[in-house]
């Protein structure tokens, strides 16, 4: 073979290799997403719960496990006291962040949050409530509350907060406690002795010395919250396939608070309420249909975008029967009181009838 056809069989190979490299990326694109996400597993075991855990908190975890929404790690070797499983999940509804430990004293969240590949792990799962559309942020007053809200005394960490975007797909939890003592000779970490020495010749106080911090990563998939969340909006609000549309909202941009979605799952049910009076604090209260009890959100807020002066406002409430009927009560200023009461006396200033889907 002479050199002219060797360069001429060293082209065709070249050209075939860019060939396949190219169908091998479009290949990636079209199959890559489904199959990485069908590599992300949930708990494979009912959560270990214990045994001074709520009932509420119980059938939390286990209605998240029974759904296939549960997500689990035990990557805590590091940490002395919590040395089990740490236990995340969401209906889209809202997420339910828990772990067992042998003692939490000097246990604690330093960090925790969602997102999508960049900026995962900052703090913005704040009040309990399924998330907005897309283009809206959570008012808050103060950075989100990580302390733990199991009662004084449990040997477990629980916090109950609002749904994930349904474009993250990454969970971080970063949690700070007693580190693990190194007694063997042989079998040690380098770097955590290391990080101890480095540590000591800083000054810093035995308690931190022996201290450890350890990042939890946990891929997560929207899909399936997706498939079990229940959601039903104001047509006028919706796309063509009948989700939140920010396009739509900012083309109607309502003028006064008109209903504009009610979302449920196995862990709550939202009440949305679109064109808010900005620089009020709205209640809302559900009334059972024909009269009877009255329930009070346990959760509120206030949501913007710096593209529209639309204001949105959630009200989370506990899970509700899908299909009952309620009347929602609309204050455009909290009552003074008691809501229940004010629910019996007080006219709102909007009413609506809610069908829980």
């Amino acid at each position: 073979m002479t050199f002219y056809e060797q360069a001429r069989s060293l082209a065709r190979m070249r050209t075939y290799f860019i060939v396949f490299v190219v169908l091998l990326g479009i290949a990636l694109t079209v199959i890559g997403p489904p199959l990485f996400r069908r590599l992300i597993a949930t708990c494979s075991e009912p959560p270990q719960i214990a045994k001074d855990v709520p009932q509420d908190v119980r059938e939390q975890l286990e209605a998240l496990y029974d759904n296939g929404l549960l997500y689990c790690s035990d990557a805590t070797q590091d940490l002395a006291t919590v040395n089990d499983k740490v236990y995340w999940g969401s209906d889209g509804v809202s997420s339910v962040l828990y772990f067992p430990a042998d003692s939490l004293e000097g246990v604690s969240l330093v960090r925790y949050g969602t997102g999508n590949n960049t900026g995962a792990g900052e703090p913005n799962l704040g009040a309990p409530g399924a998330a907005p559309p897309a283009g809206f942020v959570e008012v808050k007053e103060r950075p989100p509350d990580l302390s733990n809200q199991a009662p004084d005394g449990s040997d477990f960490f629980y916090l109950f907060g609002g749904a994930p975007s349904d474009s993250d797909n990454v969970a971080m939890i970063t949690i700070k406690g007693p580190t693990v003592m190194q007694e063997s000779l042989t079998e040690r970490d380098v770097y955590r002795d290391l990080l101890m020495a480095w540590k000591w010749l800083r000054r810093e106080p035995p308690e931190e010395i022996h201290t450890s911090t350890t990042l939890i990563p946990m891929p997560i998939v929207a899909e399936r919250w997706q498939a079990v969340r229940r959601v039903a909006i104001d047509p006028a609000l919706a796309d063509e396939e009948g989700n939140p549309s920010f396009a739509a909202l900012r083309d109607l941009a309502p003028s006064e608070p008109m209903l504009y979605q009610t979302v449920s799952g196995p862990l709550g049910t939202t009440v949305w309420v679109a064109g808010v009076i900005s620089g009020t604090t709205p209640a809302l209260a559900l009334k059972a249909a024909g009269g009877g009890q009255v329930l009070t959100p346990l959760a509120s807020s206030e949501w913007v975008s710096d593209k529209t002066d639309i204001v949105l406002r959630h009200f989370a409430f506990e899970p509700l029967p899908q299909g009952a009927t309620y009347e929602a009560l609309y204050w455009n200023e909290s009552p003074e009181g008691d809501l229940e009461q004010a629910a019996q006396g007080t006219p709102p200033d909007y009413q609506w009838t809610v069908t829980i889907p």
